[in-house]
């Protein structure tokens, strides 16, 4: 389980979740005004928090999977994340599988399902070699210095994710 206490990067801090009190396979987590597109938090950012209760839940069953990597994952927005507010993710493991654990997730604030998701979490350490020659070339990109710096473009929109990452 990820916490704030025992984050190494910011991002883990950011996407901490804490098993919720009152409900089993449920979490709590704060969703940051750090990650926002506007008024809104990213997708994404929102899409690990929930990874992160699904993987603490995984992490609880016994005996242990040794299945903490996710492989597949489909997400469902329903309506916009709230930032700077208290969000709850309800799991539930729906089938578990020697080689691929599926479980689905609900992130819901205010009383509303905000996100769904579905993945499939393994293993990748012990990927077979089947899979050792299976290489995809990175995309030709320019160097950092030379990319567009979106905070410059004139957008009417605020973008406070872009002081957590890099161009």
């Amino acid at each position: 389980m990820s916490s704030a206490s025992e984050a190494t990067f910011q991002f883990d801090a950011d996407t901490a979740v804490r098993p919720a009190v009152d409900r089993a396979a449920s979490w709590t987590a704060e969703v940051s005004s750090d990650y926002n597109i506007g008024e809104n938090p990213n997708g994404g950012y929102l899409m690990a928090i929930v990874l992160q209760a699904l993987r603490a839940e995984l992490e609880g069953v016994e005996p242990p999977l040794g299945q903490p990597d996710p492989l597949t994952l489909t997400a469902h927005f329903l309506r916009p994340g709230i930032p700077d507010a208290d969000a709850r993710i309800v799991t539930e493991v729906r089938k578990l599988g020697r080689s691929i654990t599926t479980a689905r997730a609900t992130l819901e604030q205010g009383d509303k399902v905000r996100v769904e998701m579905m993945a499939g979490f393994g293993d990748l350490s012990s990927a077979t070699s089947q899979f050792d020659d299976i290489t995809v070339a990175p995309p030709d990109l320019p160097p950092p210095d030379r990319c567009v710096d979106r905070a410059e473009l004139v957008q009417g929109v605020d973008l406070p994710l872009l002081n957590r990452v890099g161009c």
